[in-house]
């Protein structure tokens, strides 16, 4: 069966073979939901492969997907969908920004300051995170990143009923040389008395009434001053800045919240206002006659007897089909006649 040159990678559902690897990329980025703990990361994979599985009932739904080399196996990307980002047990705390006005003469004229107020959601959100690719991947025109992030979107789309409307997608803010958050040291701290790893330690065991605790009801000033606080604010990781712009072409708008651990920017969109979705549409699997490469790029995804597969794939489109080559529909696991996802890449 020939092989296509640039069908190197595909898109599946996390195992449990994949701890390991799981964990190494884990250590790279040390993000709060994907954190770099094999007891946490064994739940959770447990966690994935039942949420994936038809008619399992799993408490807290999410769904990890991995980016796999298939000539050495090698897992070296990931990224996750969080079903219930928000409950009563474990609520999603944020701070809005808000600028403030003055009324002179009748006319509204804005302070030189911002305020922020702090706010929490219990139901409603689901949530995109846990996104890691191997840096020696990275910033390659073949967008491995692009994928693993993308195949997310793609899969609500084959199934929105699984997930809330409102998707989120946190970024997070840069460090200081020393590891410290510059908004939390500013903020966080000063009302909590925790270091920034404490806190982060907390908020990795889901706990984050501390927040909600010890924080103020009352808004938050920040003065024009503070102008290492205000960059932390509107900053991003510099791993997460592709992350941005993808968000941004797909949809996702700021919507003026930040995450109180780090002030993180928040972004939004309602699953029907995803690009990618809009976009897609189920498809039925044909199999190419010719041996010349179909110069389309699209994202695929099927999902048979709990088993996720996907990716960036050669396919040409006719009506309600997908041509691919027989070594591709083999690599996804597909049948003639099957039904997937399919959106332009």
């Amino acid at each position: 069966m020939h092989k296509p040159q640039d069908v190197q990678f595909v898109i599946r559902g996390v195992s449990t073979s994949d701890l390991e690897m799981l964990y190494s990329l884990s250590v790279n980025d040390n993000l709060l939901n994907l954190p770099p703990d094999k007891d946490i990361l064994r739940e959770k994979i447990k966690a994935s492969i039942a949420s994936f599985s038809p008619g399992a009932t799993v408490a807290d739904p999410e769904y990890i997907f991995v980016l796999e080399d298939l000539e050495s196996g090698e897992v070296i990307g990931t990224s996750t969908i969080f079903v219930n980002y928000a409950s009563k047990a474990h609520p999603l705390y944020y701070f809005t920004v808000y600028d403030e006005y003055n009324s002179v003469e009748g006319i509204s004229v804005k302070k030189d300051h911002q305020l922020l107020r702090l706010g929490w959601e219990t139901f409603g959100i689901s949530a995109f995170g846990g996104l890691i690719i191997d840096p020696r991947y990275r910033g390659l025109p073949e967008k491995r990143g692009k994928q693993i992030s993308l195949i997310r979107m793609l899969f609500l789309g084959m199934f929105p009923e699984l997930f809330h409307t409102m998707i989120i997608s946190e970024l997070m803010a840069p460090l200081n040389p020393d590891g410290n958050n510059p908004f939390w040291s500013a903020v966080g701290k000063k009302y909590t008395g925790y270091e920034y790893e404490t806190a982060f330690h907390y908020a990795r065991q889901k706990d984050r009434r501390f927040i909600q605790d010890y924080f103020p009801k009352e808004d938050i000033i920040l003065y024009p001053h503070q102008k290492n606080l205000h960059r932390s604010i509107y900053s991003v990781l510099d791993t997460g800045r592709p992350q941005q712009h993808i968000l941004t072409v797909q949809g996702f708008r700021y919507n003026f919240r930040i995450d109180p651990m780090d002030g993180g920017l928040q972004y939004t969109a309602k699953i029907q206002e995803i690009d990618i979705i809009k976009r897609g549409g189920f498809y039925v699997c044909d199999s190419l006659c010719t041996g010349k490469l179909p110069e389309l790029s699209v994202l695929i995804g099927s999902l048979k007897a709990g088993h996720f597969y996907g990716g960036r794939f050669p396919a040409d489109i006719h009506g309600s089909k997908v041509f691919l080559s027989k070594y591709i529909l083999s690599v996804l696991g597909l049948n003639l006649g099957d039904r997937v996802y399919v959106s332009p890449f």
